[in-house]
């Protein structure tokens, strides 16, 4: 059971073949486009954070 984890991993690198068979542009497309999305999440939380922020100061 402990080699499962490896094995998907390899899978996916190998072009993702347990995906239906997208080939290796597609996977680099969807890496891309999940550093995006965490990109775009982690700015949202700042926002939200430094609004969090500002709502204490301007409470006063």
């Amino acid at each position: 059971m402990s080699n499962l984890p490896t094995n998907a991993v390899g899978v996916m690198h190998r072009g993702g073949s347990a995906l239906g068979g997208f080939t290796f542009t597609n996977n680099v497309n969807i890496m891309i486009l999940e550093i995006y999305i965490s990109l775009i999440a982690s700015l949202i939380l700042q926002l939200l954070f430094i609004s969090k922020k500002i709502r204490k100061y301007t409470n006063r």
